[in-house]
């Protein structure tokens, strides 16, 4: 066939190269090889001189004055095989190396990202509310401790106090900082009574701000301290009899000093 002035190939599948030949038809005005699966060089000799990158789009191994340059073992319109060697080995050896050594960083950053999470969920989990959070001060405060990190992972001072008190103040030496030898034991222990009530998990056990500031400035006395105020009570009790003495004496002067002087009889009763 020589004479032939349209042909239309596109979207038929198509593969392979273009054949030269099919330049050599002058009388050819329009082509369209478009979206098949053609590859190789497309002739630049003829007719197809003429025709512009539109007839040739959607193949995309093919080359030329119009598509761009061609790859390495494309030339004259067909494929040239790679040689494969030892090369292509190594080179999916290190692409397997590369996916698992990939897989196992993606894994340990998904661990690491997982328990931070935990432990932030964990440490919000327990700051409730401000009575809360107060009495976890107070507990700070008792132990010398921070309030996490020091009772491994998941554990706070709270946990960590009733693990090792039982929620009872007899046993507040068993965490009491080494670095208050001077205060007194029973200060000690109200203080983490007071601690205890406000970290409580039910809010109806928790107590009210203005019960903790009156259980706070009603420190207890001292174990001894009651038989030594009845002593020194009966030691002082005779001044005490003196002072009341003294008062009714005083008025009773007072009482005579401020007596008014006898006044003498009105005129009309001395005429009589």
């Amino acid at each position: 066939m020589r004479i032939l002035n349209y042909l239309n190939l596109s979207r038929n599948h198509l593969v392979g190269s273009i054949p030269s030949s099919i330049s050599a038809m002058q009388s050819l005005t329009s082509v369209d090889f478009s979206y098949n699966n053609l590859s190789g060089l497309v002739p630049g000799t003829g007719q197809f001189s003429y025709f512009n990158y539109t007839s040739f789009l959607g193949n995309p191994e093919l080359c030329g004055p119009y598509l761009g340059p061609c790859k390495d073992g494309v030339a004259n319109g067909t494929h040239q095989p790679h040689v494969k060697g030892p090369l292509s080995a190594s080179l999916k050896l290190l692409l397997v190396i590369g996916l698992l050594v990939c897989s196992i960083a993606f894994a340990v950053a998904a661990i690491i990202k997982a328990r931070s999470l935990k432990k932030a969920s964990e440490s919000r989990s327990w700051k409730l509310t401000a009575f809360q959070r107060f009495g976890v001060v107070l507990l700070e405060l008792v132990s010398g401790r921070k309030p996490v990190g020091e009772f491994g992972d998941g554990v706070d001072i709270v946990q960590w106090v009733r693990k090792m008190t039982d929620s009872n103040k007899e046993g507040v030496l068993k965490i009491l900082d080494p670095r208050l030898p001077t205060v007194p034991l029973h200060e000690v222990m109200h203080v983490f009574y007071v601690a205890m009530l406000c970290v409580e998990e039910q809010a109806v056990e928790r107590p009210t701000m203005r019960e903790v500031v009156q259980i706070l400035t009603e420190l207890p006395k001292p174990p001894n301290s009651k038989q030594g105020g009845d002593s020194a009570i009966t030691e002082s009790s005779p001044p005490p009899a003196t002072a009341v003495e003294s008062p009714t004496i005083v008025t009773k002067e007072t009482k005579d000093h401020q007596q008014p002087p006898p006044q003498s009889p009105p005129p009309d009763l001395l005429s009589i």
